[in-house]
């Protein structure tokens, strides 16, 4: 009978090694919940609505614990009148607003003793002149809009695709000049196509402009990055800077928004 000595030993130093083998535990630390506010006056609905909840732990898997005890207050500051939101349920907050082009909203959200403000600057209505969408490329497709452009000033909007269950979403600013603006940005064109999204005669592709202030425009923008630098290392880690004082998790917008269909010819 011959034995291999070689094997062998590969064999015994195997057993040893799996003999002395450690689990480790990695103990990622617990973090305090934080706040989290997303607030929003609709100008077009005129109505403010605001979502409170809590942010959750890493290894949390109940749902965001929504807040139904909060003071929120919010007040146009041209006219003065302020409007206090009545809890709807579920840590939803709503109340109809007056609604004054160019007015500065502020917001108020009394909580734990705490208050946390925030401000927001509502800009006329945009139009859209003309909305397209390129085809598809193999890194996505462009879909720019023509809007109307405040004069004399910088204007910043949200610009977003809805098709079917999914919403794409991007921004754009104006260079403060007096001619129409075009906004785009690029859509995956392969998470659209996962939807079932075909470009082809007949197809239609819902378009959304949102004027936004330029603190709304900044957390955004900061947001998108994040997101598009999830699989590198992004400049600017975290999560986007709030305009809401002390810091939380979301923001306050004042806005108007404007539909437009595209259908692919």
């Amino acid at each position: 009978m011959k034995i291999n000595i070689k094997t062998t030993l590969q064999f015994v130093i195997l057993l040893t090694l799996l003999a002395c083998e450690k689990v480790i535990t990695i103990d990622l630390d617990q973090l305090k919940p934080s706040l989290v506010i997303n607030a929003r006056i609709n100008a077009d609905t005129k109505q403010a609505k605001v979502k409170l909840s809590t942010s959750r732990d890493y290894y949390e898997k109940n749902p965001s614990k929504p807040i139904t005890n909060a003071l929120i207050k919010v007040v146009n500051l041209q006219s003065n009148q302020t409007q206090t939101l009545s809890h709807v349920g579920h840590g939803e907050y709503s109340a109809s607003i007056q609604i004054t082009d160019y007015a500065l909203y502020s917001i108020e959200v009394l909580y734990q003793g705490t208050t946390y403000k925030a401000s927001s600057q509502l800009f006329p209505k945009p139009s859209i002149l003309q909305s397209h969408i390129d085809a598809p490329l193999e890194d996505g497709s462009t879909l720019s809009c023509i809007v109307t452009d405040e004069k004399k000033r910088e204007n910043y909007y949200r610009l977003k695709a809805l098709y079917k269950s999914k919403t794409y979403s991007g921004g754009g600013k104006d260079d403060n000049n007096d001619k129409n603006e075009t906004i785009h940005f690029e859509v995956d064109s392969q998470d659209m196509f996962s939807e079932g999204f075909a470009y082809e005669a007949g197809t239609e592709l819902i378009v959304e402009v949102i004027s936004v202030d330029k603190g709304v425009y900044n957390f955004f923008e900061m947001m998108d990055k994040n997101l598009l630098n999830k699989d590198e290392e992004p400049d600017n880690p975290g999560n986007p800077v709030s305009n809401f004082t002390p810091q939380v998790l979301g923001y306050f917008s004042a806005h108007y928004s404007v539909l437009d269909t595209i259908k692919i010819e």
